[in-house]
């Protein structure tokens, strides 16, 4: 398959259901009417969008040379607001983009918090091991000298 350029990329036209892209306008109205039209498992189940974009959220974020462990941690932030997006419009409640960026500011920020608590509970966990071991080499030498 040859390669196309960065111009023609550009200006190719992205399905929002699978993703795939295409050269002109008029072929994604008819691709989005003959494949995604409504009664498709797609459409019957909104919980699949949330499937997919993830994987295109995966493919993004690898493409821009995010960690693995990165990619995880962004990607269940992904996920958990697509799973809140679709229980929230059974409830007939509409988010928009300022919502996703206040659930984003607020899980980067736990993240960080929890990142945080971690490193200080294993500082904290080191120092005590390493308290334990000196205890029980003192306490091994006061053994072996009392044995003499």
């Amino acid at each position: 398959m040859p390669k196309l350029s960065k111009q023609t990329l550009e200006k190719r036209f992205l399905c929002p259901h699978c993703a795939r892209t295409f050269r002109t306008r008029q072929g994604l109205s008819g691709h989005i009417q003959y494949k995604h039209k409504l009664g498709t498992p797609s459409e019957e189940n909104p919980y699949m969008d949330a499937v997919v974009d993830a994987y295109k959220f995966k493919q993004r974020a690898e493409s821009a040379g995010f960690t693995k462990e990165q990619i995880s941690e962004m990607g269940q932030i992904f996920v958990f607001w697509n799973s809140i997006k679709y229980q929230i419009k059974d409830e007939k409640i509409t988010l928009n983009n300022n919502d996703w960026k206040n659930y984003l500011i607020v899980s980067m920020a736990q993240m960080r918090a929890n990142q945080q608590l971690f490193n200080k509970l294993n500082q904290a966990l080191g120092i005590a091991i390493s308290e334990m071991l000196k205890i029980q080499s003192n306490t091994a030498a006061n053994i072996f000298k009392k044995s003499f």
